[in-house]
């Protein structure tokens, strides 16, 4: 062989090393994005999955600390059969789609409703009222573009290691941080944690799924519901409609007492922005939302914005005991004998108007809603950081 011969055959074979080393490398260190991806195909190619949710919440106010805790079982069949249920007896649900027909029991009130199910899983849920949020694994796992859904709102992103897992470190909008632990060997998301730090508290929202199976066959009768014994049907428009929707419309003037026996007055706070939010102590994502509206109030309030608590529970002083364990400090009105609540036609809670300096409602929510949704609606009635009275 010549030496010209040897020289190329070397080069040639320096190259290909070269070129295996830089794949190798680049197929180790892969970008959080690449990660996301991966999974999302994962989520989007599923038949089956079935897994038990692990659900704690803490939150964090000055000195004041709290906890809850739930687990949910889920079972999923693309494209729309699924049956979720959660064993708290506060907090208790189950919902079962059998691809044609929806359900949706509520273990509180121990009622159920039932409509026709979509062809997706959104869609399908939303028509009895339940909202995915309460697991944002279900949220992911369900939409038509998890990726899409997982970096909605990433500023940056970095990438540890443990075991044989990634952990995907998230810089999030309004000071939240997210990791996501991600395994490596299927791409399987097996636990997730938001953590939101703002003057005077935080909130931590951990979720974990064990004994994640995919793509199994489920028995048929997995996706049949039975009604509990006792429980009662009821039109879904009490577990999902608004009798009337306020955006648009003039906020009705009204008068209640705060926490500290003071009268409140809406009309008192015309020329500020009011967020209206309806709520009680046994509604699970109500409480869920009470650190979001906390960190709102104490980021906004020296722009103007006044958010007022409107609680129709009988127990005052059980209410005031709650208020102090959470950190609670915006104001809070009794509305015992529901004046209010029949005023504004609620029929569902958690309930959320904003309210614009006009006296005008400009968002009328019905449901457990993000932290980054309502600011994104505050924006609109020009509420946003660095902004002015």
């Amino acid at each position: 062989m010549s030496r010209t011969a040897s020289l190329i055959i070397g080069s040639i074979i320096i190259l290909h090393l070269s070129a295996l080393w830089v794949f190798s490398s680049e197929s180790t260190n892969p970008s959080a994005e690449d990660i996301i991806k991966n999974s999302s195909e994962v989520y989007r190619d599923f038949k089956t999955y079935q897994a038990l949710s692990q659900i704690s919440v803490n939150s964090k106010m000055g000195s004041a600390e709290t906890k809850i805790t739930y687990t949910i079982l889920i079972i999923l069949e693309k494209p729309n059969r699924a049956f979720l249920t959660c064993t708290s007896p506060i907090y208790g649900f189950t919902l079962v789609s059998d691809g044609k027909k929806v359900w949706y029991y509520r273990t509180l009130d121990n009622k159920y409703t039932a409509d026709e199910a979509s062809r997706d899983y959104s869609d399908t849920f939303g028509k009895v009222g339940f909202s995915p949020e309460i697991s944002p694994f279900v949220q992911v796992i369900t939409a038509e573009d998890p990726y899409q859904d997982i970096m909605e709102g990433v500023l940056t992103s970095q990438i540890s290691l443990e075991g044989e897992k990634y952990i995907i470190h998230f810089d999030q909008e309004d000071n939240t941080k997210a990791d996501i632990w991600v395994r490596q060997r299927d791409y399987l998301i097996d636990r997730l944690q938001v953590h939101a730090q703002q003057e005077g508290g935080e909130y931590v929202f951990t979720e974990e799924h064990q004994g994640i199976v995919l793509n199994e066959a489920i028995p048929v009768e997995t996706f049949i519901f039975h009604a509990p014994e006792g429980s009662q049907e009821v039109d879904k428009s009490e577990f999902t409609s608004k009798k009337v929707d306020w955006e648009g419309k003039p906020a009705i003037n009204f008068t209640l007492e705060d926490t500290k026996g003071n009268e409140v007055k809406l009309e008192d706070f015309k020329g500020k922005v009011v967020i209206l939010d309806f709520w009680a102590t046994w509604c699970m994502p109500c409480v869920m939302e009470l650190p979001h509206l906390q960190k709102i109030y104490e980021d906004y309030q020296d722009q103007g914005l006044v958010v007022l608590g409107i609680n129709s529970q009988n127990d005052v002083e059980a209410i005031k005991k709650f208020l102090k364990e959470k950190g609670i400090t915006f104001p809070v009105l009794y509305d015992t004998e529901e004046e209010v609540s029949e005023k504004y036609k609620v029929d569902c809670i958690p309930r959320l108007l904003i309210i614009d300096r006009e006296g005008l409602v400009r968002t009328d929510f019905v449901g457990l809603q993000s932290e980054q949704g309502i600011r994104r609606e505050l924006k609109k009635v020009g509420i946003e950081k660095g902004g002015t009275k």
